[in-house]
């Protein structure tokens, strides 16, 4: 079993406008400036967003995919994994075969928007699949935005929706990717200043089980593993909840979110765009739990910051998504040693 550690694309892409192989050129800086395989041998890794792209992942060809798998090899990146799935807007959903009005969304009750985006996501999924050579891989859903309740659905009929619309794509068999069910912070939630939560679907952990448990009943045994639950610690400790706790779901894909649950941005990262450390949130013992988990199955921490716009924390401090990650990875690589050595 093993242990990895990844940053996300996304802010690579948003502020600094990188393609995926100048992202996965910094990741490989990055994972050297920090030092994190000397300290721990482990290599850091890539969350793939795949709306940087800019365009459909439908519109890369099997040639392009081949060049960018043997990209993440050259360079010793790991895919740890796939996420903001139906994120992208017009330049993906607004025109071509995945034309959907309105945008993608998998809780609607209209069933033509519903499965479009599913299939959306499978083509997503299998894009994942040939980069990462056919292994297996852990896509985080959360998308809150194309997920929230339609006004008038009723939320037991939205689960159902999702569920469906979960199956439908985990029924493929052109994909080798496991659901991490995202826990967001409730709408409504007051965060600080400024912040607020982002959904009114699945915001508590009781109803992320009825969802995996529900796609789990309509999936033959053999693919009922392949949906699961993961830990974001920003709406753990949002939304009341021990994170330590929420790693013993019986349901945990162990793909963990650690960005800090009080400024929003990566781990160590305070909200006056001060590095902290431990002196903000203390990560110690979660990454010690994550340690001991990686005895026994896979675990992946992934450096996600989550700012309302995710930009916002780094753009307000002048502060270059390369800096801020290489901080945090040197944290995290510092904790991962001492929990390995302790």
């Amino acid at each position: 079993m093993v242990l990895r550690v990844s940053v996300c694309s996304e802010l690579f892409f948003l502020i600094e406008g990188l393609d995926f192989y100048q992202t996965v050129d910094v990741i490989a800086e990055l994972g050297e400036e920090s030092r994190l395989e000397q300290k721990t041998g482990i290599r850091l890794g890539v969350e793939l967003a795949p709306f940087t792209e800019g365009k459909p992942v439908t519109e890369i060809s099997p040639e392009e995919r081949a060049k960018r798998r043997d990209n993440l090899k050259k360079n010793q990146v790991p895919l740890t994994g796939l996420h903001w799935i139906l994120a992208g807007g017009d330049p993906i959903f607004g025109a071509g075969k995945y034309f959907i009005p309105k945008g993608p969304h998998i809780t609607t009750p209209h069933g033509t928007r519903r499965c479009r985006s599913a299939d959306y996501a499978a083509e997503v999924f299998r894009y994942g699949t040939e980069l990462n050579d056919g292994n297996p891989l852990v896509a985080v859903w959360g998308s809150p935005a194309q997920r929230n309740l339609i006004p008038g659905t009723e939320y037991q009929a939205a689960e159902n929706n999702a569920a469906n619309a979960f199956a439908r794509i985990l029924r493929r068999d052109d994909h080798n990717v496991t659901i991490a069910l995202e826990r967001l912070v409730r709408l409504g939630t007051r965060l600080g200043e400024d912040k607020i939560g982002e959904t009114d679907f699945c915001y508590t952990m009781t109803q992320v089980d009825t969802v995996v448990s529900l796609t789990r009943n309509k999936l033959r045994l053999d693919r009922r593993e392949r949906v699961g639950s993961m830990l974001d610690v920003k709406a753990a400790k949002n939304m009341g909840d021990n994170p330590l706790e929420v790693l013993r779901n019986p349901f945990l894909v162990p793909h963990i979110h650690v960005q800090d649950p009080y400024s929003f941005g990566p781990p160590g990262w305070n909200s006056n765009g001060e590095f902290l450390g431990d002196g903000h949130y203390d990560f110690r013992p979660l990454v010690a739990a994550a340690v001991e988990l990686s005895k026994t199955r896979d675990v992946d921490l992934s450096a996600e910051p989550f700012d309302l716009p995710p930009k916002k924390f780094f753009t307000t401090h002048g502060l270059r998504p390369y800096n801020v990650f290489r901080k945090s990875v040197e944290y995290l690589g510092d904790l991962i040693q001492e929990a390995m050595t302790g």
